[in-house]
């Protein structure tokens, strides 16, 4: 059984363990790591509009909310019960998840090397 793992663990790459270099010409990885990095600080860019919309479809949601129940004497967003459904969570997060990718990636091809850990 423990023969099977070893021999197993050997000849399986996803077992590796350590840094590894990347299998490229270095002035390629550090143009297109160099590339990402920029893609990756203009995602942030994009985060103020995204907050932007958010408060903008919040707006219309309690417009919404007033025009269906006037009775109602709430005026705080978060006392109505209302939230911001998955797709607008999704565009909100979405420029600071990809800029956060872009960079990262970006400094492991300028670095050239990646790490395995398992």
């Amino acid at each position: 059984m423990i023969l099977n793992s070893v021999f197993y663990k050997a000849n399986n790459p996803f077992y590796e363990q350590g840094t590894h270099k990347l299998n490229a010409p270095y002035l390629a990885l550090f143009i297109i790591g160099l590339s990402l990095i920029v893609i990756g600080i203009t995602c942030f860019f994009f985060y103020p509009k995204a907050k932007d919309k958010v408060y903008l479809y919040k707006e219309k949601q309690m417009e919404e909310y007033k025009k269906n129940n006037p009775k109602s004497k709430v005026t705080n967003y978060e006392a109505t019960g209302m939230y911001l459904p998955a797709w607008e969570r999704i565009k909100l997060f979405a420029p600071l998840f990809f800029g956060i990718l872009f960079v990262v990636v970006g400094i492991t091809m300028i670095v050239g090397k990646t790490i395995s850990t398992l």
